[in-house]
C-alpha cells in the first residue's frame, strides 16, 4: 500500500498506513489522500489488487505454521468453517488457490469486498446463513480481535506466535477467551472447551 501511495506522489510511513488500516482498502487509501485527490482511491484499490494477487506478490505470502493440517483436521471433524478477513477478495482467493485450500474447506468466505460495514455484521450473517445454533468461535491473530469478538457476542481464540500482529503481552491484555501459540492446538481446544 506504501507503493501505491508513492505512485500518487505521497510518501507515507508504514506506521501511518498501519494506523489507518480498516475494513476497506479503498476507504483507507481515501483517508491518506488530500481532499482534492479522493477520487483516486478506487484506482489505488485496483492497483493493490493487481500487486497482491500477482505471482510476485503471492510469493511474499506464507501460511501460519500447521495451518493446512489444522483446517484439514477440523473439516474432517465436521466443523463448519468460514474465512472472515479484512483483506481484499483478489488477494484472498489468489492466496487460497496458491496454497490449494480454496475448494472444500470453507462454507463461506467473507472479504473486505463484501457488503459488511464491520466484522461483527459478518458474524451475524454467518450465524443465520450457516444455521449456527451453537454460535461462532473467532480465531484471529490480533489483540483487537478479542474485543471485536466480545462486541459480536462470539468466543475468541487468539494466536500468539511469530505470525501474530501483536505481542503475547498485548494479546493477553485484551483478554481473549482463549490463547494458543500454534494452530495445531486448536482441534484439542475446540473439543475440550467449546
Amino acid at each position: 500500500k506504501k507503493e501505491v501511495m508513492k505512485k500518487f506522489g505521497h510518501e507515507m510511513r508504514n506506521e501511518d498506513i498501519k494506523a489507518r488500516m480498516g475494513p476497506k482498502t479503498k476507504e483507507m487509501i481515501a483517508l491518506c489522500l488530500p481532499e482534492n485527490e479522493k477520487q483516486k482511491a478506487e484506482l489505488g484499490k485496483e492497483m493493490i489488487d493487481q500487486i497482491v494477487s500477482s505471482e510476485k506478490g503471492l510469493k511474499l505470502v506464507n501460511l501460519c505454521s500447521n495451518a493446512l493440517e489444522t483446517i484439514t483436521a477440523l473439516k474432517k471433524k465436521g466443523y463448519k468453517m468460514s474465512l472472515v478477513t479484512n483483506s481484499d477478495a483478489a488477494f484472498v482467493f489468489a492466496s487460497l488457490k496458491r496454497f490449494q485450500i480454496q475448494d472444500g474447506f470453507w462454507d463461506l468466505i467473507i472479504t473486505a469486498d463484501d457488503p459488511f460495514a464491520k466484522k461483527e455484521d459478518s458474524f451475524k450473517f454467518l450465524t443465520e446463513a450457516l444455521e449456527l445454533n451453537n454460535g461462532i468461535v473467532y480465531i484471529a491473530d490480533k489483540a483487537s480481535d478479542a474485543a471485536l469478538a466480545k462486541n459480536a457476542g462470539v468466543k475468541s481464540v487468539i494466536i500468539a506466535s511469530a505470525h501474530s500482529w501483536d505481542s503475547e503481552e498485548k494479546i493477553m491484555a485484551a483478554r481473549p477467551d482463549f490463547l494458543i501459540h500454534d494452530l495445531k492446538e486448536l482441534p484439542k481446544l475446540l473439543t475440550k472447551r467449546l
